[in-house]
């Protein structure tokens, strides 16, 4: 049975930002962190952590506070960088936005989904969780992803490869393979999103 990283970072129903205390299955509450009621976390090729509000504004972590990044144009839901460094974003209404010369490329509803949110696996595969909590992994056109059995609110890939879900009950899941070990609700958190970190750049 996995353990649940150290290092991951979780966000309540809240907009709260929690850290993971994995020994004690207990998040250590960091609140509304920066100011901002966040809605999701992502990580650029270069570390950086950006934060999505609940009202889809974008802010870039400083070590101070948020600023206001260029690719902020847009109310969003969530931001995912593909290994190509290709930065891809899922809009208020559904629809899938990709950053092309100072401005989101609209993609519209890719392949007729409406969506929540786009996570890539460390082979560069996207996935996409729909409104209605449903998985596809997209070949030219939505997939079965084979991640089936729970409705999702998101899906968060480790660097080895290992699947985390948060699913539309708040409770936490890392996929063993065939189905989803449900880790509960670590703290008694009603969870939103989940971040595992990328490795500092030596």
């Amino acid at each position: 049975m996995p353990g649940i990283p150290p290092n991951l970072y979780a966000i309540g129903r809240d907009g709260n930002l929690g850290t993971a205390d994995p020994l004690f299955r207990h998040w250590t509450n960091l609140g509304n962190f920066g100011g901002w009621t966040l809605r999701s976390l992502a990580q650029g090729p270069d570390t950086r952590i950006y934060g999505v509000g609940t009202q889809g504004n974008v802010g870039l972590w400083d070590g101070r506070g948020w600023t206001t990044p260029a690719m902020a144009g847009w109310a969003v839901k969530s931001l995912a960088w593909g290994p190509d460094g290709a930065l891809w974003c899922v809009g208020m209404d559904g629809n899938v936005g990709l950053w092309r010369d100072y401005g989101w490329q609209d993609q519209g509803n890719l392949g007729g989904w409406t969506l929540k949110m786009l996570a890539f696996d460390p082979q560069g595969t996207m996935y996409g969780v729909g409104t209605d909590g449903n998985v596809g992994l997209w070949a030219d056109k939505w997939c079965d992803a084979g991640l089936g059995g729970w409705t999702l609110e998101m899906l968060a890939f480790e660097r080895n490869g290992l699947a985390w879900c948060v699913g539309t009950g708040g409770n936490l899941g890392c996929w063993m393979g065939k189905a989803w070990l449900d880790q509960g609700k670590p703290g008694g958190w009603d969870l939103a999103w989940i971040h595992v970190p990328l490795p500092e750049q030596g």
